[in-house]
């Protein structure tokens, strides 16, 4: 079957100015507020030439106190988190399509000629590659000895993750429209979660690939391709037996683990990454709108809609608030109790597409041009902002 993906920048635009008339909604101008914290930098270093001008998403790996990271032109560099120094730095030769994955000591990469190559983490020697149906623009996920990598012409692969061995191959239906991304697998529990392009969310078992149930998070709906799009592309979350997933022009659910029976649903448009803490959710929209939800039953706590058409990256979570980045290179914490700004931070002069890493109360942001910083928030004291 015949697929195209769709950049998110075309979709921007409603398509319109394919036809000669530029109708693109001018990003929301950034709003004056009273700060409440401050972001403090720790260190800032250069990994490369990140994404550039490609819509790629080249998320961060963590393992113990080292960052992973890796640029286009397939630089691939270990950072230490606590001083920003790099450790090594490897040029694999790769056209990288997604970021890194790792663990079991591998870091594991994609190509855009379709090859998954992994690394060992001591030093980014290559240990093995091997062939893919298609190339895969999410991070493989690593788990009880296997590699499973989706693939964008709607393949899960699994491998052997110190020998490469391929294990076994799960083929779903893909739309002939799909936005330009894939959902990244989620190990947990012996199972494979996966968002689809058809909108359903599927758990296969990790052993052997077998299919154990496939739920609709959003039925396509429309006349057009470009209407009944409805991709699930973020990674499912999971938490006590629940998962919580959405999908573009479609909605928000949560969902019991065993048999992916929904037990709630919103309508949203979503295609970044969500957060979540204890009792709520943490939702970028498709028009940059930040919503807290109700983790229980899916009711909206609070909505904050003034980062309007500015494209921001999924959403992370950094001591009491959400914090997001956004295509001019800002970072925006919002309180958790009502989606108030508190702080504001530029890194630089590129945009933010994958969201913040946080550990320890550290937020590690990486731009498109491979800049990648450490931050913390500090809250002011009465009398303290001066």
């Amino acid at each position: 079957m015949r697929k195209r993906w769709l950049p998110l920048l075309i979709l921007a635009c409603g398509l319109a100015a394919c036809a000669g008339k530029d109708t693109t909604e001018p990003p929301s101008p950034l709003v004056d507020f009273e700060p409440e914290a401050e972001f403090v930098k720790l260190w800032s270093t250069n990994t490369g030439n990140g994404a550039d001008k490609y819509l790629l998403k080249l998320k961060l790996y963590l393992d113990g106190g080292t960052l992973y990271a890796v640029d286009h032109e397939g630089l691939l560099s270990a950072v230490n988190r606590a001083n920003g120094k790099i450790v090594w730095q490897v040029k694999t030769g790769l056209a990288v399509s997604a970021g890194v994955g790792g663990g079991n000591g591998m870091l594991i990469l994609g190509s855009s000629n379709g090859e998954i190559v992994a690394y060992n983490e001591k030093d980014g020697s290559e240990a093995w590659r091997a062939k893919l149906s298609s190339l895969m623009l999410s991070i493989p996920a690593v788990d009880m000895g296997a590699v499973v990598a989706r693939t964008v012409d709607g393949g899960l692969e699994a491998f052997a993750v110190t020998t490469g061995d391929k294990l076994w191959s799960y083929k779903y239906s893909v739309p002939a429209l799909s936005l330009h991304g894939a959902s990244s697998p989620v190990l947990v529990a012996g199972a494979v979660l996966s968002g689809m392009d058809n909108g359903r969310l599927s758990a296969l078992a990790l052993r052997d690939g077998r299919l154990l149930w496939e739920t609709p998070v959003a039925i396509p709906n429309g006349r057009s391709e470009l209407s009944r799009m409805v991709d699930v592309d973020m990674p499912v979350l999971v938490d006590r037996g629940l998962l919580y997933a959405g999908s573009y022009q479609g909605r928000i659910v949560a969902l019991n683990m065993e048999g992916g029976q929904i037990i709630w649903a919103t309508d949203n448009s979503v295609y970044n990454e969500m957060s979540m803490d204890e009792d709520h959710l943490y939702v970028a929209d498709e028009n940059g709108h930040i919503w807290s939800l109700d983790r229980l039953v899916g009711a909206t706590i609070w909505m904050q809609d003034k980062l309007h058409a500015r494209p921001v990256s999924g959403t992370a979570l950094l001591d009491g608030a959400v914090i997001v980045g956004d295509f001019e290179g800002y970072v925006h914490a919002l309180d958790t109790a009502d989606g108030r700004f508190v702080a504001r931070v530029r890194v630089g002069d590129d945009g933010i597409t994958v969201p913040p890493l946080v550990v320890d109360d550290v937020a590690y942001v990486l731009n498109r041009e491979g800049r990648l910083t450490a931050l913390k928030l500090r809250h002011f004291a009465d009398g303290d902002k001066d």
